[in-house]
């Protein structure tokens, strides 16, 4: 396969990258189905890459890194099933906003379409690959698609019994539903399954927004507390108890964790809330003058 030379330094570059990468992709697809054996994919560049991308979804910077890595990469890897799904995973983070990650609102128009398409050949390719199938699922729960989504996590079940993700997607569906007992059911034996640092932190969000349903605040306030001391470095974990701060009307609070989110890692949103909260700060203080 040629070089497919594509620049990142643009912004807004990234989805149109990845959609030139899926066409000249797409063309090798029945010689990958052909050429495949179930070794081919035992390890990849890609597959460690996919899973960077999912703990860092607002890292740009990664994002442009693994864009380039894709755009470089030649000779045979159009039998790796992890290119297509890394390819997938990049377009969703390429597409994404701010908001609930497993809402098609929150990604730019067409972003789900084309990364369900790279997910689709991922499982043409590897249909023995359990996180091909789960991954065609956390797509089609962006899409509201949860009865398709259910039955490729009972095939991405069926091949590991042990993944993390048919669990963990389950939970989301269920949370989706509002059954807060079957979401806790699910999360609890995803947790037993962890096999990176982050998913305990992905598991930690979800946990959050079933508290926040059930209106159990004590609960969410603690899950919130709780990524703050896991990932002390991340700063949207700041920015997320900041906002809760703020929907509690705890405006003094909410100042301090925008600053910190601000200070370890400054990003728009943080930076309009910040000055959001600090303004309804200096309100609440003129009033009770």
């Amino acid at each position: 396969m040629a070089h497919i030379l594509l620049c990142n330094n643009a912004a807004g570059s990234f989805s149109g990258n990845l959609m030139r990468f899926f066409m000249v992709m797409a063309i090798s697809t029945i010689l990958a189905m052909a050429m495949f054996s179930p070794a081919s994919h035992a390890s990849s560049t890609f597959e460690d890459a996919y899973f960077r991308l999912e703990a860092n979804v607002f890292d740009r910077n990664l994002l442009g890194e693994v864009v380039e890595e894709l755009n470089l990469s030649t000779d045979g890897l159009d039998k790796d099933p992890w290119i297509y799904l890394c390819a997938s995973m990049a377009t969703l983070v390429s597409g994404y906003r701010i908001g609930d990650w497993y809402s098609e609102k929150t990604f730019a128009p067409g972003a789900a379409e084309r990364a369900l398409d790279l997910a689709e050949k991922a499982k043409s390719v590897a249909p023995d690959l359990s996180q091909a199938h789960a991954h065609y699922a956390r797509i089609l729960i962006i899409q509201r698609k949860y009865k398709m989504a259910w039955e490729s996590l009972g095939k991405a079940h069926e091949l590991d019994p042990n993944s993390f993700y048919s669990w963990y997607f389950r939970g989301i569906i269920a949370e989706k539903m509002r059954d807060a007992g079957r979401a806790s059911g699910y999360f609890d034996e995803a947790e037993q399954r962890v096999a990176f640092d982050h998913q305990r932190n992905l598991i930690n969000i979800h946990r959050q927004k079933v508290a926040r349903f059930t209106k159990d605040y004590a609960e969410q306030e603690k899950l919130l507390k709780q990524n703050i001391e896991n990932s002390p470095n991340k700063s949207t974990y700041y920015g997320n108890y900041a906002q809760f701060l703020m929907a509690h009307k705890r405006y003094e609070e909410a100042v301090e964790y925008w600053e910190k989110a601000m200070k370890i890692g400054p990003y728009p949103h943080a930076a309009q809330k910040l000055s959001e909260a600090r303004q309804l700060l200096e309100s609440e203080s003129s009033s009770a003058k």
